[in-house]
């Protein structure tokens, strides 16, 4: 299966003008199998998406609100992004139900994780590109690198503190707490925690 691998931002889709500005971070965990039955497991949390990207609304459109691993391996020109990468092996394209569902305010949180036979490894598509579409007419709105490092993050906060659940004692914490993320892979990233309690 090997290590986790990372899209940990994405930019313009290289000559897209539009007004969708994607932003946010992936995570890719490999499952381990042969040409034909090797896969991926997509986890994200992005912003900025195409709002019309609604449950089933890509069914009837090629690419619609699509986000796939893609043969390229930069974002500097739409002719370096290249078409879908999966094995060769595979009878069939398999990202194309492989979608995006955005909320009114254009963020679409993955946490589940969307799963896509490739028959390929996480080294296979490491230094490949991500590329996230649009509804009308599956254009392609963002394009990331897949990397072995996590990105940093932006800071996380706890802005208050309550007692834990069934704790009966005397103390009572106030305060809050600051969480800065680290890039690193998936066993040296780290997060640097500050408070005030």
């Amino acid at each position: 299966a090997g290590s986790p691998v990372y899209v940990n931002s994405l930019s313009a889709y290289p000559g897209y003008t539009g007004n969708l500005k994607v932003a946010g971070s992936m995570t890719i965990v490999g499952t381990s199998g042969t040409h034909t039955t090797a896969k991926q497991t997509l986890t994200w949390s992005l912003t900025g998406l195409d709002t019309d990207c609604k449950a089933k609304a890509g069914d009837a459109v090629a690419n619609g609100c699509g986000i796939h691993v893609h043969t390229g391996t930069s974002c500097a020109s739409a002719n370096d992004v290249g078409g879908h990468y999966y094995s060769s092996s595979l009878s069939s394209d398999p990202w194309g139900p492989i979608v995006y569902v955005a909320t009114s305010d254009g963020s679409s949180n993955e946490n589940k994780g969307v799963g896509v036979v490739t028959g390929l490894s996480n080294g296979d598509i490491t230094g490949r590109v991500m590329v996230v579409h649009e509804l009308a007419s599956g254009a392609r709105i963002a394009c990331g690198i897949i990397g072995a490092m996590t990105g940093a993050g932006s800071p996380v906060y706890v802005n208050s503190l309550s007692a834990y659940p069934g704790y009966t004692g005397n103390l009572k914490v106030a305060g809050s707490m600051t969480i800065v993320g680290t890039s690193g892979t998936h066993t040296t990233a780290k997060q640097t925690l500050t408070w005030s309690l």
